[in-house]
């Protein structure tokens, strides 16, 4: 089969049509890619449901009841970490896809005419169905524990949907977006640089540690302004807080929604730039 690649003389227009037209492809790379973490074992898709909940059930055991990582109670903790746990890892699923997935198909690329930005695309569409279906449990074990907790203390506030779930969606267009130029970023670098694979799951890892999942953001409150303002520019630390108003109804700070959406303007713009300037050459390095 002739060795075709992505021309560079095809306009933006043209690009961003054809990259449209290949949407039926983009959703079956996606499919594949969700299908593949789960081929093999007997609850299949379930274990979308299992591994983020119990990752958090992990980390509130020592981090909730060991280490005693935060001033909340025992239910509202649960819920704060739940939250970072799935939000965390739609970015890391949505990044370490993108380059698995780049890896994979290195024959389409190196064989087939299309636009190569479909391939991180899926990875990210693949990491937003995890997280959905991780969210759509989420109520039904955090308001229970929550509200039985607060029948007893009248400290404790009964986690429920409130008129703020109306900034979820904003949240989630957000992080898509903000993940897709990460993870275009990632894909454009892996090509060339294959070893780069091995150090992303590493660097999330530490990406983790330092946003607060595992750690309140109350803890902030006895250090410098400066340790503060350069904690608060991890772009984690503003998608967090929107992602906590809206599902557990921690107060709403628009600094927090306007810096969250600079930071998907920004990588996105930059993602998307960097892989497009060096999709013409990546069928030199399959």
């Amino acid at each position: 089969m002739a060795t075709t690649t992505a021309p560079t003389n095809v306009s933006r227009s043209s690009y961003w049509r054809e990259l449209w037209e290949r949407r039926d492809f983009t959703l079956h790379l996606a499919r594949g890619a969700l299908a593949s973490r789960v081929a093999g074992t007997t609850l299949g898709r379930v274990w979308w449901l299992i591994n983020p909940l119990l990752m958090s059930g992990v980390y509130f055991l020592v981090f909730g009841v060991i280490i005693k990582g935060t001033s909340r109670s025992n239910s509202s903790f649960l819920a704060y970490l739940i939250v970072g746990v799935l939000v965390f890892r739609f970015l890391s699923v949505g990044l370490i896809g993108s380059g698995a997935i780049i890896i994979s198909n290195t024959k389409l690329i190196a064989n087939l005419r299309f636009p190569r930005m479909v391939l991180p695309l899926a990875a990210v569409i693949d990491a937003l169905v995890t997280f959905l279906a991780g969210l759509a449990v989420f109520y039904l074990l955090v308001t229970p524990i929550s509200c039985i907790q607060a029948a007893g203390n009248s400290n404790i506030t009964c986690i429920t949907p409130t008129y703020r779930l109306a900034l979820l969606p904003v949240a989630v267009v957000i992080q898509f977006a903000f993940t897709l130029g990460i993870g275009a970023w990632v894909a454009r670098i892996i090509i060339p640089n294959r070893d780069a694979r091995n150090l992303i799951p590493h660097l999330t890892r530490i990406w983790f540690y330092l946003s607060p999942i595992l750690w309140g953001v109350e803890r902030l409150a006895n250090q410098t302004e400066l340790l503060q303002a350069i904690i608060k520019t991890n772009p984690m630390f503003s998608m967090l807080s929107i992602y906590r108003t809206a599902l557990i109804n921690d107060p709403f700070e628009p600094a927090m929604l306007a810096l969250a959406a600079a930071w998907a303007v920004v990588m996105l713009t930059f993602g998307v730039w960097s892989f497009r300037r060096h999709e013409a050459a990546m069928a030199r390095y399959v």
